[in-house]
Order: C-alpha cells, then structure tokens, then sequence
C-alpha cells in the first residue's frame, strides 16, 4: 500500500509543480504584455507576489486575474495532498539512529 501511496503523492507533486510553472509563466506572460521586453526580464529575474503583481495587475488592467489564483490554489492543495500521502515510514539514515 505505501508504494500506491507513494506514487500518488509524485503525482500530484507533479500537478502541483505544472499549475506552479503556469502561474510563474503567467506572470511572466503579463509583465511581457504590460512593460514589454524589460517586464519579460523583470518577470524572469523576479518572483511573483502572492499578493503585490493581482493587485497591481487589477488595478492596472481594470480585470481580476481569476487564473492566477486557480492555478496557485490548486498548486498548493495539491503540494499539501501530496504531504499528506507520502508514506513516513521511511527510515531515516545519518546520524540519528
């Protein structure tokens, strides 16, 4: 049972990880449609903001970036799921024993 769970939980680490690069390429995308090639450079330098870039975008663009925060929801649920399936009888190796 815990190699099912094991799987299950890379799995949906690998969902979270894929809707986590499309909300980093989304903000990427929207600093490029906003500033041009330097918001491209910002966005590639820069992490997006769980709060800063919606609210600036909002207000900015006059539209709420509904997306942005589906696909950063369902990242999280889904690192936070994968967690919780991981199998922790795993022995631990180093020095505590």
């Amino acid at each position: 049972m815990t190699l099912l769970k094991k799987i299950c939980a890379i799995l949906i680490m690998g969902i979270g990880c894929g809707f986590g690069m499309v909300v980093y390429w989304g903000y990427v995308a929207y600093l490029y449609e906003w500033k041009g090639v330097i918001g491209f450079l910002i966005g590639i330098v820069t992490t997006p903001g769980v709060v800063i870039f919606p609210v600036i975008y909002w207000v900015i663009e006059d539209s709420f970036p509904l997306r942005y925060f589906l696909g950063m929801g369902i990242a999280l649920v889904s690192f936070y799921l994968a967690v919780f399936l991981w199998p922790h009888d795993i022995p631990r190796r180093g020095w505590s024993r």
